[in-house]
């Protein structure tokens, strides 16, 4: 490998980088930090870790992401779905602050592991049902959890029902000024849309106009306050087998929520810029950027706010996320922070109430009537569960409702393609055949689909079950079945065994393909048909069929004409 590959293959994008490259990079991520600091704030504190919890994540999820994770595009930060976890974890979890620390870093150890053991390809597996769904609860319970901080109020726990047990006694304690800080923040959404948008995203606007109007107008609204900002030194701290059996849970629910962003958020990307992610990799520069939010201090992240923002203006390469780090580093250490103090709660509120409204994708929720029955059931199920009961439950359960939906469409496709037959004993003798009735079908012929999985093993063994019953030869037509699982598998081989129990004579089996032929195998399901009873195709398989079948009719007519001569005797 020449010094030109390993350049491109280390720094993605990078080989042939020019100017056009750096400033479509640096508007990119000029533009992406103006989405990612405001949002980072709010993560902060929504956390319940503070608002520089926010911004270190950022710092330390945004080096490592882009210079191990090799991001093309895609900003990396705190974001709603692992923060709203994260939050979970500082009040039900974690008994300290460096507890709620370890679990983020916890969470990076596993993220790595997910992307060692190849992960990433797997991310198609997951049903978009049960993501819908967890956007839907995550941004529900972002938007309930800060109405009371968008009032000027104090927040409390117990996501959507604390917070609607709280409103009737926090009417009388509103906040006035806090409460117009928000109408002023939620008036900058709608005023700043169209061509505006392309000067500054809507989100640095409701964080300048609102901060504006909290300092010279609305000063009675809480303000963040003073805050100590330093250079973060990495703190390791103390793990124990109780505490690991206690946030190894929602450690796992972390990484794995940070991946799903991640992998959804890469192949996004690839569709706008024609680019290519290496989605193992994202996994494992993150799941150590992760770490490292963790020993500095900072909450956990993924794919972060301002992903689409950058690579809309032209962020290609990980230059535009390091420029979105040197915005955060700049934020941190220039003197900036005495700027963060004076922010109203009210308006980093305002801001995570937007982001969880647009994390819901509104437009399926309103077709919810005109989708499968399946498919709402999981979206549905799902954020109900995240609302009103938690978050890790939600994806379990949803996850596994899902499986059934699923198993039970792909039960209906398979089956149906399922054939199951008499065979006339004229179609394998030929038309000028001598047989005593045209219609007799000695034969079943038994044609699976191209795929037999668990989802329909049992019913398709069912139906043949109870057709070949009557059958003295059974055809197995395998030509179509270019998979088989194992449980399929063992089901035909149960079937092989009771349908000789019950009568059935031989089998046939026509044109096994060499995959399914070795699961077979290596179970055993076939040592109960002669080797002679194999065929290529069908054709070749009657030619097996007509000696058996002849020998068949030969020897009830035997029996039959055994039975006239006694019934002539006096």
């Amino acid at each position: 490998m020449n010094v030109t590959q390993y350049w491109s293959r280390a720094m993605p994008g990078l080989a042939n980088y020019g100017w056009a490259s750096l400033r479509g990079d640096v508007m990119g991520g000029v533009i992406a930090g103006f989405v990612l600091i405001p949002a980072a704030l709010s993560f902060g504190v929504l956390s319940g870790l503070g608002p520089l919890a926010g911004l270190y994540g950022a710092l330390a999820i945004g080096v490592f992401g882009a210079l191990v994770g090799g991001t093309r595009g895609i900003i990396s930060g705190p974001n709603a779905n692992v923060t709203i976890i994260m939050a979970v974890v500082a009040t039900e979890y974690a008994h300290s602050i460096t507890e709620a620390l370890a679990t983020a870093i916890l969470a990076g150890i596993i993220q790595v592991i997910f992307g060692l053991m190849r992960f990433g390809r797997y991310i198609s597996y997951v049903p978009v049902s049960l993501l819908d769904g967890f956007f839907v609860g995550v941004g529900l319970l972002i938007i309930a959890t800060e109405i009371l901080p968008a009032l000027g109020l104090h927040p409390v726990s117990g996501g959507l029902v604390g917070a609607a047990m709280a409103a009737p006694s926090a009417v009388a304690k509103v906040n006035t000024d806090a409460l117009l800080v928000t109408a002023v923040c939620f008036m900058m959404v709608l005023v700043w849309r169209g061509r505006l948008r392309r000067i500054a995203p809507d989100q640095f606007m409701m964080l300048v106009a609102g901060t504006l109007a909290g300092i010279f107008w609305l000063n009675g609204a809480p303000v963040i306050g003073e805050i100590h900002v330093g250079v973060p030194v990495p703190q390791l701290p103390e793990f124990s087998v109780g505490f690991f059996l206690r946030v190894v849970e929602p450690a796992f629910m972390i990484a794995l929520i940070s991946s799903f962003g991640l992998l959804i958020g890469a192949m996004l990307v690839d569709a706008l810029t024609g680019l290519e992610e290496q989605p193992n990799r994202l996994l494992i520069g993150h799941g150590i950027g992760n770490m490292a939010a963790g020993l500095m201090g900072g909450i956990p992240g993924g794919a972060a706010n301002g992903t689409l923002a950058n690579v809309r203006a032209g962020g290609r390469t990980l230059v535009s996320n390091l420029t979105v780090t040197m915005m955060v580093a700049l934020t941190l250490f220039s003197g900036l922070s005495g700027v963060v103090e004076l922010i109203p709660k009210a308006v980093l509120a305002s801001i995570l109430m937007v982001t969880g409204w647009r994390i819901i994708d509104w437009r399926l929720v309103l077709r919810i009537p005109r989708l499968p029955f399946g498919f709402s059931i999981v979206m549905l199920l799902t954020a109900f569960i995240v609302l009103f009961v938690d978050i890790t439950a939600g994806i379990v359960i949803g996850f596994i409702v899902s499986t059934f939906v699923t198993s039970r469409d792909l039960e209906a496709v398979e089956t149906r393609r399922l054939l199951s037959v008499p065979l006339l004993d004229r179609e394998v003798l030929g038309d000028n055949a001598d047989l005593d009735d045209p219609f007799d079908a000695r034969c079943g012929l038994v044609r699976f689909p191209d795929r037999v999985s668990v989802a329909s093993a049992r019913e398709i063994v069912r139906v043949v079950g109870r057709d070949v019953g009557g059958h003295q030869i059974v055809l197995f037509d395998l030509s179509r079945t270019e998979y088989i699982d194992y449980t399929a598998a063992v089901m035909l081989g149960r079937l092989i065994n009771s349908s000789i129990a019950s009568g059935t004579r031989d089998f046939v089996v026509a044109g096994l393909h060499d995959d399914v032929a070795d699961k077979l195998n290596a179970l055993r399901l076939l040592e109960r048909i002669p080797e002679g009873n194999f065929a290529s195709d069908v054709d070749e398989a009657k030619l097996i069929i007509r000696p058996l079948l002849e020998a068949d009719i030969a020897r009830e007519r035997a029996v039959s004409g055994g039975d006239d001569q006694a019934d002539k005797q006096p």
